[in-house]
């Protein structure tokens, strides 16, 4: 499903480098960016899970957009760490976002599994060896 390959991405990108993470947050904060982002995602959204909601009109992929825009800001500015690796933030993502556009359970089900085995265990393994200063200052009693 390419919806779930480009979130995947967005996630992950937003994990390899702090001011990346900034840039997306700032993105879905300005109102004139996310304004410019819910119209355009809600074209897509439209046409990508369409068939899930059949009576479901532009207004409604709009707000879905916002809702979705919304959780996408909020899995960016969390950094990962060792309780939450970026393998489980794509998937619980991907759980919650597939579920606001009605996709069945059984294809929501792994869908976050075939990018995530192949593409964030490298990166999971180096952030969990190596975690920020910030993270460990975080941990410690």
């Amino acid at each position: 499903m390419l919806y779930a390959v480009e979130t995947a991405i967005q996630l992950h990108i937003a994990e390899l480098t702090e001011p990346l993470r900034k840039l997306y947050v700032t993105a879905y904060t300005l109102s004139s960016i996310s304004a410019y982002l819910y119209r355009s995602t809600a074209k897509r959204l439209e046409g990508i899970f369409g068939d899930y909601l059949p009576d479901a009109e532009v207004k409604d992929f709009y707000e879905m957009e916002i809702a979705s825009a919304g959780m996408m800001r909020s899995f960016v500015a969390v950094p990962c760490d060792v309780y939450f690796t970026v393998e489980r933030k794509i998937a619980r993502f991907l759980e919650c976002a597939l579920k606001l556009c009605n996709v069945p359970p059984e294809r929501r089900r792994g869908s976050a599994r075939p990018f995530c085995s192949s593409t964030c265990t490298p990166w999971r393994r180096v952030s969990s060896e190596r975690p920020s200063s910030r993270r460990k200052r975080a941990l410690r009693p």
